[in-house]
């Protein structure tokens, strides 16, 4: 992806746009540099990625969601053990999703 220019807005940030190498303008709103453009389509690294989320119907205060790179299956028990031993609720729900990524 290469980026020709960066139209900035200087009242409005949120308006901001960065025009591709084929004419194509995406939306980068606060971004006035390429460099932060190309940090935010930066490539994906390769490897297991989990979501987890907790939800309580009772106290939605507690809801929460950890994502992140993981090497193994035991980092997702572990991550969940010691959310229940910081919070000890009963009635929560914990869903997790791994994806495969690369």
């Amino acid at each position: 992806m290469k980026i020709i220019r960066i139209t900035s807005h200087k009242y409005a940030p949120e308006l901001n746009t960065a025009t591709l190498r084929n004419g194509a303008t995406i939306s980068v709103p606060g971004l006035t540099t390429i460099r932060e453009v190309r940090r935010m389509f930066a490539p994906v690294r390769a490897g297991r990625y989990a979501v987890i989320v907790y939800t309580h119907p009772e106290h939605p205060c507690l809801d929460d969601r950890f994502s992140g790179y993981i090497t193994s299956r035991y980092q997702v028990l572990t991550a969940i053990e010691e959310r229940r031993s910081r919070h000890d609720v009963v009635g929560g729900r914990y869903d997790v999703e791994i994806k495969l990524i690369g």
